[in-house]
């Protein structure tokens, strides 16, 4: 506001953004003779940040998958992961196919995985973007929640490259729109929500297909990756997600470079990422929108054109006026008057009420530059204007088109110009209205109300006399072009060494100096090391304020010029660590300022950031140990030889790593085990070599041949049938020429599978000149001995068959003697059908039994000396092994005797005889090669002490038909009971007196009778013969 006498000069400096317009209110002028010129200036705008160089984020979580390891994504990524549906298929991490890194995430056909952001973002933007790989011929879903959860916001389901998009359940989606994505390739999928625009847009690849306007919600909730249950063809993967949230106090600059998005002018990019957008986004840089090719809209049928710049005016006092928005105070970032809001004209005098809602109403869809001033239209192009809501006069543009000519630029003279020609509209306090183009009258309409044009009286101290909307727009220079400053991107190289990046120009005319600052955002990553000239003269001059930070100064006498994309500077940065992805480096305008001279003019370059990345000159070699069926082998030592060694074992899961390998180095991988060489061997092994050996059935894969070879002599005999035989006999504890486990190369393939001897197999992996990851490197583990793959690698129960009926059952006899006395031990065998191997141990009390032989060996079976270990019966124990000779199965009668020991009493008392695993663990095979379930009896043995013998205990007749009878001397009795022959009591007494007792209501076979005196115990055994 100013008070001018009259006859002065007076210059007014506003601070605007370019592109808004101004109102210039001429209050008092009325009676007032003579004229006024009114010239509008435009400098050079010299303090701008047209480029934002990065999504400026608040918030922002963001990963790949580098730091989960192979197999199911779940539970190890909870709970930024988690699934809803415990039925479904699990994701899985894997190096199929990666983005960047060398891991991502696979989606099968009925895979369910939700990524949980459980935001609330106010009103700011947000973004969220990740990639997608969909193979041909599959299929893929995906779906947004915001403030409902069983409600995608956006639903995409994407089949053979036909995505359809649309919102609903995920069971049922309604959808709206379709299109067609590439296939076989990865594709990036970004969402942007504006909820202060009740918006949420998908763009795919840049481009923009589509929005949802439904959905207004503060909370963004999970991005769900699922598959329909009746589609087999789901198969997708996922990579680099990443979710960010806009850091809402950043600073614009007033600078004036049009960016379009989606049907969305926006004064410079910076504007452009407060509502979440980035640069892979833009359909342009420096775009005037009214070039629809170059304009991405919401409908690609309808041209997208310039907009009206506008300003809200501010109540004052009376007798004002301003121009408002229909709604609150709008957006300031908005360079243009949106679709359905309105400019209103009030005259704020209460006596003149009824006029205060005289309004224009614009309209942003038409071109601005053609007709002067956007103007909306109702019927057939008319210009309407409005009293109190009401249309009360309409004209025709059609009669005006040729009247109105095209505004030129504002500063079509150079960078400092003045507007010559701008469209009016006038408004005068007679209540009639005007058109003028340049000054000049080009209609006279007719007035507001009444056939005659009315003058409208104002009470007050002043009154309106007109009103000017100026029509200008302009850039801050459009006939010199502002130097650019472009750092390149993802120049890499190796950790420790230094690479170089370009630093490029355009628009570099004329130029005789420049300066700024280089900025590194991750100085962890690298250093800066050094500034050097590129095609460029002069002096140039930086300083290093830090190892992330420097200054540069360049001048010279006179302008120099340079063609696009020439090299100005090198910037020399060393490497510190090895990282996946890049590093950014920007140009920066603090601590040296960003300015230039070009022309003798002070300009602020714009200026693109570029990155560098650590060359991956480091690797790593990874596989699993598995048995050939698949099973993991634990605890193996693995070791790394070569230009470095190391040392590593499986884990559960058979899986071993060696990282940070320095490529173009020779490594050797060496997996080695030789522990337990027992575990797995059992008289089944026996059988399958000895038939192997008689070609009566051959041993399947070549890693049972090399099983077989216990000796390691390089073909499968009886001299192995023979090693393994003492093995399993605990006569040796390892194997004399082998180790327990030998490891092939899974990549192996075998020249001659039948014979694996034929030629030398590998047993290591070698990698010369390493210069790639190596996460396959496999061995196929081989338990020496195993050949029926009875046992897995952990010992724990096999996976062999096992019988359930007919289990076998081993008995062992029991005996009552006196010391010194020799005496005998049946092992006997009940449901021996069928067998074609056993075998167990026998364990006693060395103190009550002195083992002597063993004798009465079945001549059935063949057994010998040599089926026995008497290696250890001076400590109790006695190991048996049988397998048939023939190869054919046998079966022997109910209770048959195997062998009998042969002992002499000691001591005095009582102790079991028992089967047991020591130091041959029990195991029967059938012909079937199937494990048999064993049920044992174990005996006992008894040496009653002096005063039990005199006492003269005896059992008779033995054998019996019924009735027994027992004497006992002097010895008083306490109880008497009859076991059957599994130890089971099936009969007591405890009638002191009684002197016999009947057992033939029992069934013929053997039992024992177990007489307690107050001397001791008496147990004999009893033969029931049939009646």
């Amino acid at each position: 506001y100013s008070n001018n006498s009259g006859n002065q000069n007076e210059i007014i400096s506003i601070d605007l953004v370019a592109g808004q317009t101004i109102t210039i209110v001429l209050d008092g002028f009325l009676g007032a003779s003579g004229g006024f010129n009114i010239s509008v200036s435009c400098p050079i705008i010299k303090e701008c940040n047209a480029e934002c160089c990065s999504f400026p984020s608040k918030y922002s979580d963001c990963y790949s998958f580098e730091e989960y390891i192979l197999g199911n994504l779940l539970p190890q990524a909870s709970p930024r992961f988690s699934t809803q549906n415990t039925t479904s298929q699990n994701a899985l991490v894997t190096n199929e196919k990666v983005k960047n890194g060398v891991r991502a995430i696979k989606c099968n056909a009925s895979s369910s995985i939700d990524l949980n952001i459980n935001r609330n973002i106010g009103e700011i933007a947000a973004r969220l973007e990740w990639w997608m790989y969909i193979p041909s011929q599959k299929s893929s879903q995906w779906a947004i929640k915001t403030n409902s959860t069983t409600i995608g916001a956006i639903i995409m389901e994407t089949k053979n490259g036909l995505c359809k998009v649309g919102t609903g359940t995920m069971t049922n989606p309604t959808f709206s729109t379709s299109f067609n994505i590439n296939t076989d390739s990865w594709v990036k999928h970004a969402l942007i929500f504006q909820p202060h625009e009740n918006e949420i847009e998908l763009w795919i690849d840049g481009k923009f297909v589509y929005k949802e306007t439904n959905y207004q919600s503060n909370a963004i909730g999970q991005l769900r990756f699922y598959g329909r249950s009746n589609d087999q063809t789901n198969l997708y993967y996922i990579d680099d997600i990443c979710y960010q949230e806009l850091y809402s106090l950043i600073l614009c600059s007033p600078d004036f470079t049009p960016i379009c998005y989606n049907d969305k002018q926006y004064q410079n990019s910076c504007y452009a990422f407060h509502d979440g957008y980035t640069s892979c986004e833009r359909s342009c840089n420096d775009l005037d929108c009214s070039n629809a090719s170059n304009v991405f809209t919401e409908d690609f049928d309808k041209e997208s054109l310039n907009s009206f710049g506008y300003k809200e005016g501010e109540k004052i006092s009376k007798n004002s006026t301003w121009w408002e928005g229909d709604y609150a105070i709008l957006r300031s970032e908005s360079a243009y008057v949106p679709a359905e809001k309105t400019l209103k004209l009030k005259l704020n005098n209460s006596i003149l009420s009824l006029y205060e809602s005289y309004k224009v109403t614009f309209n942003y869809e038409f071109d601005w530059s053609r007709w002067g001033i956007p103007i909306q239209t109702i019927v057939n192009d008319e210009f309407c204007l409005m009293d109190q809501n009401t249309c009360v006069q309409k004209i025709l543009l059609s009669d005006l088109v040729s009247k109105l000519n095209k505004i030129p630029d504002c500063f079509s003279g150079g960078d400092l110009g003045t507007c010559t020609a701008y469209f009016e509209l006038v408004i005068d306090r007679k209540g009639g209205v005007e058109l003028y183009v340049s000054g000049e009258k080009i209609s006279n309409l007719p007035p507001i109300s009444g056939a005659n044009i009315t003058a409208i009286e104002f009470k007050g101290e002043t009154s309106i006399d007109n009103l000017i909307i100026n029509g200008c727009k302009g850039s801050s220079n459009p006939n010199q072009p502002t130097v650019n400053f472009d750092i390149d991107d993802n120049v890499c190289a190796s950790v420790g060494s230094i690479v170089k990046i370009p630093i490029r120009v355009k628009n570099f005319t004329d130029i005789t100096s420049f300066q700024y600052s280089i900025k590194l955002n991750e100085p962890t990553k690298g250093e800066i090391v050094s500034i050097e000239k590129g095609n460029l003269a002069g002096d140039l001059n930086y300083g290093l304020i830090s190892t992330s930070l420097a200054t540069v100064v360049w001048d010279n006498l006179t302008p120099i010029s340079l063609t696009d994309n020439s090299i100005v500077l090198y910037v020399n940065i060393k490497i510190k660590t090895i990282f996946t992805g890049t590093s950014t480096i920007e140009i920066t305008g603090s601590p040296a300022e960003l300015s230039a001279e070009q022309n003798d003019k002070t300009v602020i370059p714009i200026v693109a950031q570029g990155s560098f990345c650590a060359q991956n000159n480091t690797y790593s070699i990874c596989g699993k140990v598995l048995r050939e069926d698949n099973v993991p082998v634990p605890n193996v030592e693995v070791k790394l030889s070569g230009y470095k060694t190391a040392t590593t074992t499986t884990n559960d899961n058979g899986l071993y790593c060696f990282e940070q390998l320095e490529g173009n180095q020779n490594y050797t991988i060496t997996p080695y085990k030789n522990t337990n060489h027992v575990n797995g061997v059992n008289t089944g092994d026996v059988t399958a070599i000895r038939r192997h050996i008689l070609a009566l059935e051959k041993l399947n894969t070549p890693y049972k041949i090399i099983a077989a070879d216990a000796n390691r002599s390089g073909s499968v005999n009886t001299g192995d049938v023979t090693e393994i035989r003492k093995l399993i006999l605990a006569i040796i504890s390892q194997y004399s020429s082998n180790t327990s486990w030998l490891f092939v190369p899974n990549s192996y393939s075998f020249p001659n599978a039948q014979n694996p001897f034929s030629t030398a197999f590998p047993t290591t992996v070698t990698f010369n000149n390493l210069s790639t990851d190596q996460y396959n490197t496999d061995f196929v583990g081989i338990k020496i001995g195993d050949v029926n793959l009875s046992n897995t690698p952990s010992k724990i129960n096999g996976n062999t068959d096992t019988r359930q009926l007919n289990d076998i059952t081993l008995a062992v006899g029991s005996a009552t003697i006196m010391g010194n006395q020799q005496f005998d031990i049946p092992i006997s065998v009940g449901q021996f059908q069928n067998i074609v191997s056993g075998q167990f141990s026998v364990n006693w009390n060395p103190n009550y039994a002195h083992y002597l032989s063993v004798q009465n060996f079945n001549s059935s079976l063949g057994i010998s000396n040599d089926n026995f270990n008497q290696a250890f019966t001076s400590q109790g124990k006695l190991g048996f092994l049988w397998e048939s000779s023939s190869t054919n199965a046998y079966n022997l009668p109910e209770d048959a005797i195997l062998f009998t020991l042969r002992f002499n009493a000691s001591g005095n008392g009582s102790s079991e005889i028992t089967i047991s695993d020591d130091p041959v663990e029990k195991y029967f095979e059938d012909g079937n090669k199937a494990s048999i379930n064993i049920k044992v009896v174990n005996g006992s043995i008894t040496v009653p002490s002096e005063d039990l013998l005199v006492s003269g205990i005896s059992v008779f007749p033995n054998p019996t038909t019924g009735i027994i009878n027992i004497s006992s001397g002097d010895a008083q009795i306490q109880s008497i009971k009859i076991l059957d022959n599994t130890g089971k009591i099936i009969k007591t007494s405890d009638i002191t007196d009684i002197k016999t007792i009947n057992i033939s209501e029992f069934s013929a076979g053997v039992y024992h009778i177990k007489v307690q005196c107050d001397l001791g115990t008496v147990v004999k055994k009893i033969v029931l013969m049939p009646q």
